[in-house]
């Protein structure tokens, strides 16, 4: 590498995936720089990734790149899910209980000698 090279062309060339993403401003929009990446897997599913890569006809990378945005994803609904189930999961206790059934049975009773 010479001195001309930029601090985030360095970190990408030197293996040094430390930084943060860089991002460049084209025609209005933001771009967020490419990082490579390897990944160790067993054979077997390294195979099966080639097939269904090639039968999508999109590259190897593209398909890891699919299948992690779709996991991320997955992953975001369950921690939403899990803190919505985690809000409703504060159930009346026996005083909210007895409270509700006799504020029903007022109710009815009220109700009751009311002349529609």
């Amino acid at each position: 590498m010479d001195g001309n090279t930029s601090g985030i062309d360095k970190g990408i060339t030197s293996g040094n995936n430390t930084k943060r993403p860089t991002f460049y401003p084209l025609i209005g929009k933001v771009m967020s720089a490419n990082v490579k990446t390897a990944i160790s897997m067993q054979q077997q599913l390294f195979n099966d990734v080639n097939s269904l890569a090639s039968e999508l006809n999109i590259s190897r990378s593209k398909l890891f790149v699919i299948a992690v945005e779709e996991f991320l994803k997955k992953n975001e609904n369950k921690k939403m899910l899990s803190q919505i189930n985690e809000a409703f999961a504060d159930s009346p206790d026996a005083s909210e209980n007895s409270n509700a059934k006799m504020m029903k049975r007022k109710q009815k009773k009220i109700l009751e000698n009311d002349s529609w």
